[in-house]
């Protein structure tokens, strides 16, 4: 029987732990296809009887409350000292990021242990993540892949991706090609978009591009922006399908909408050479910007010379550049810090 339709049938009935966990399925997209809307439903049920890590939940997403990251720590702590591990593992969370609390390492370290001690796989592959990246603890790749393990064998998708990371790239354990697909196809076939997009690059390295197209639709059907980046690229190229610029423009958007830099550079050259859209080096010129600024104006050396090549040629397009940046940092859509580095990269290439 479908283990999701049991665990509706628990929550239907009011056990609480199943109505949590239905909440973050749905929120994460794990096994079932991501719902906001389910994921709200479920945590308000949760929170209606009065369950302390629910009521958290409230707080943090805002549903059904005024959202306060104070309130849902101050929830979860409560919930934590009484040995959740559900709420010990989101109260890490808070700490890693610092919302609602001082930000910490070593205390969302502590809370992830707690949590990950008693079994619970979320908790498991954060612990593995703050290992891997030396958060809170020393840099350990054994650990590390110690954590992911526990919670992969769980049958937790993000570890299993994770665990095919490690393998890949020999992080604790010894490189494996065959391992890391193993892990990789474990976790996609549970609908976990990372690792479908993982699977799809890895049969786009060994040029099976067919298969590798079919990895990359499903994850960026989800909207998982680096899989609208590459399904885009393979429509420009017609790579395991059939060339199309319109295609592969509609894709690459989606993924330049979320910030993906490589897209905004895809972008930015259909625009350049004319390819797919009427040529327009203004339009490059914004695409190739955004591009480079993502990466501190370190990366896309052709979008930069570009850049410096219209700052030579054209000074009033730059500073007219200059004076979009600054409407769309007035409406938000980008932060200041990243508007004063437009801003002072576009000044030098003007001199």
């Amino acid at each position: 029987m479908n283990p999701i339709y049991i665990l509706e049938q628990k929550a239907e009935k009011g056990n609480i732990e199943a109505q949590l966990e239905l909440a973050s399925l749905y929120r994460e997209g794990l096994k079932v296809r991501r719902s906001a809307e389910k994921g709200e439903y479920w945590t308000i049920k949760a929170a209606e009887s009065g369950d302390l890590t629910a009521i958290g939940n409230q707080y943090f997403y805002g549903y059904g409350v005024e959202q306060s990251f104070e309130k849902a720590v101050e929830w979860y702590t409560k919930a934590a000292e009484q040995g959740y591990a559900r709420a010990q593992c989101n109260l890490g969370h808070r700490y890693k990021y610092g919302q609602g609390v001082e930000q910490s390492f070593e205390k969302a370290v502590e809370w992830y242990a707690k949590a990950a001690e008693q079994g619970f796989a979320p908790a498991q592959n954060s612990l593995g993540h703050c290992y891997k990246n030396g958060q809170g603890v020393e840099q350990s790749f054994e650990k590390a892949l110690e954590w992911y393990t526990k919670a992969a064998e769980q049958g937790f998708a993000p570890s299993q991706n994770s665990l095919g990371y490690c393998y890949k790239h020999g992080l604790g354990v010894k490189k494996s090609k065959e391992m890391a697909l193993e892990w990789y196809t474990k976790a996609a076939e549970q609908g976990y978009a990372p690792a479908q997009y993982n699977l799809g690059s890895e049969q786009a390295v060994e040029k099976s591009y067919k298969k590798a197209v079919e990895w990359y639709t499903k994850a960026a059907e989800q909207g998982y922006a680096p899989a609208q980046y590459s399904i885009g690229n393979c429509y420009k190229y017609g790579l395991g399908m059939e060339q199309s610029y319109e295609k592969a423009l509609e894709w690459l958007s989606k993924a330049a909408e979320q910030g993906e830099e490589r897209a905004l550079y895809s972008i930015g050259d259909c625009y350049e050479s004319g390819m797919g859209v009427e040529q327009s080096y203004e339009k490059a010129l914004k695409y190739y910007i955004r591009a480079a600024a993502v990466s501190g104006f370190t990366k896309y050396g052709l979008a930069r010379k570009f850049i410096e090549g219209i700052a030579k040629e054209d000074k009033d397009l730059i500073l007219k550049e200059i004076e979009y940046q600054k409407r769309i940092f007035d409406l938000g859509v980008i932060t200041k810090e990243e508007y004063d580095e437009i801003k002072d990269y576009l000044e030098k290439c003007i001199g």
